[in-house]
């Protein structure tokens, strides 16, 4: 008898512990979104879909503008492109956490993924002071050099589509770590073509688990993609570190202080989070400009009266000679390209989501969302909607220019975060941007290749056909 009794109190209990739990979230309850069982059968049993993310990004065309995703008894998540929400939770410093980034595990507590909020503002303050114009006008240079791979590429395939995206893959990987980079450090081809394989088998890795039933939660410490998450993982991070230890191993007297490397031996971060920063800037600064630069120069083939305008203003600042070159106050003065720039991230944003983890409990809109959850912001929802940017699916550079921006506009865009979690490499970001964008136009014209690009949507965006763009050798009156 008594055994009975400890057994139905102990159901009870739990049977009253789980209402509880789930009162919480009566109100995302009300969300609109996917049932429980239809989650299951469109992730997990449904041989057409093409992942989690791509899943992801059709809700808040199904369902509205604010999601819930919720695969009870699990915690439920929202999915928003709600300009109410991201400026509640996305431009908030108390809610500085990005689950998604931290799923990254080769980037610890870099200045991306760290939970700890006082870790963030002094690592970003130390990058922020670094990164100064003086230090972009001195990388150009490195920039310049390895842009030629794909000029000479250009050159030799005139009149012949040229995957843009397969160059700059390349391309701009090597010119993040020659960023890096400090005179009398050598980094042999072989750490290089090792750490890239590393990194690109552990997000092959990390989409696997994302897209397994398998992995989900502690489930996935038993898999051997776990197990292979980690090897990567270590060899990731081990190239950082050995890359770190041949820093420190040189003379101080012949340490660059302007290096960003010594920026952050100078600025008291320790060895640990250079290295976790060390592989952010790499993962930021590579995979975020590749689609956006090679749409943009598609876009421009198709649209040639954007194309020769930012012809008419690289002539008007720096003339027609296609060896001349180019520094920071070149591109500085260029509005247009500029704002090219910036429209090639609005309309080809490089990541679909970003997230943020609720800090504390939140009323928005008549909802309440307690501390705990997670909400994940559709970038590509938000620089493509109606409500924020008018003919959001046309590439318009003009949208940004001084004269024509609107407050909407610039609250809406989040090419580089925005607010306190603005990427502190946004400068270096543009000018390299910009830069390539420069050598390519002043000495050809970009014509349309008949190509089907097809984006998918992983961890950031790729095309599975490649970007090409064909080239002709611009005919260039001297003055």
């Amino acid at each position: 008898m008594i055994t009975i009794l400890l057994f139905l109190g102990v159901v009870i209990f739990i049977i009253y512990s789980y209402r509880n739990y789930m009162k919480q979230f009566e109100d995302i309850d009300k969300l609109p979104g996917p049932s429980t069982l239809k989650l299951i059968k469109d992730l997990y049993f449904n041989s057409s879909s093409k992942g989690i993310i791509d899943y992801f990004q059709s809700l808040n065309s199904i369902y509205g503008p604010v999601v819930k995703v919720w695969m009870k008894p699990f915690k439920p998540m929202i999915i928003t492109n709600d300009m109410e929400y991201c400026n509640k939770i996305f431009k908030a410093n108390d809610h500085h956490i990005s689950p998604v980034l931290h799923e990254m595990t080769f980037m610890g507590d870099g200045i991306a993924s760290t939970v700890d909020y006082h870790t963030w503002k002094n690592d970003k303050g130390v990058m922020v002071k670094a990164i100064t114009k003086s230090y972009i006008n001195s990388k150009l240079d490195i920039y310049n050099q390895k842009y030629d791979d794909l000029i000479n590429a250009i050159r030799s395939n005139l009149g012949k589509p040229v995957d843009v995206e397969k160059y700059l893959h390349k391309i701009l990987l090597e010119v993040i770590l020659e960023t890096i980079q400090h005179k009398g450090i050598n980094i042999t081809q072989r750490e290089k073509k090792d750490y890239i394989t590393s990194r690109n088998d552990f997000f092959v890795l990390l989409l696997q688990k994302m897209n397994s039933f398998s992995c989900m939660g502690v489930l996935h410490w038993f898999t051997n993609n776990y197990r292979k998450i980690w090897k990567r993982h270590s060899e990731v991070v081990a190239f950082g570190t050995d890359w770190l230890e041949k820093f420190n191993k040189l003379d101080v007297k012949e340490r660059d202080p302007t290096n960003l490397v010594y920026a952050m031996m100078e600025g008291g971060i320790p060895d640990n989070r250079i290295v976790d920063n060390i592989n952010t800037i790499i993962q930021g600064g590579h995979d975020t400009s590749i689609v956006p630069l090679s749409m943009a120069l598609r876009e421009l083939a198709h649209n040639p009266e954007i194309q020769n305008k930012i012809y008419e203003e690289i002539k008007n600042v720096m003339g027609t000679d296609i060896n001349a070159e180019i520094d920071i106050e070149h591109l500085n003065n260029m509005p247009y390209l500029h704002a090219t720039a910036k429209e090639s991230l609005r309309r080809f944003m490089s990541m679909p989501f970003l997230d943020r983890l609720i800090l504390r409990d939140m009323l928005i809109d008549g909802t309440k969302i307690p501390k705990g959850i997670r909400v994940m912001f559709h970038l590509v929802g938000i620089m493509t909607s109606e409500k924020n940017y008018d003919d959001p699916l046309t590439f318009k550079p003009e949208r940004f220019l001084k004269e024509n921006v609107t407050a909407k506009s610039q609250k809406s865009f989040f090419g580089f975060g925005y607010g306190p979690k603005l990427c502190p490499g946004k400068p270096i970001a543009y000018a390299a941007m910009k830069l390539i964008l420069v050598k390519i136009i002043r000495e050809f014209e970009v014509l349309p290749a008949e190509h089907d690009v097809q984006l998918v949507s992983e961890l950031f965006f790729r095309s599975l056909t490649g970007i090409p763009s064909i080239f002709r050798k611009r005919n260039i009156e001297q003055t």
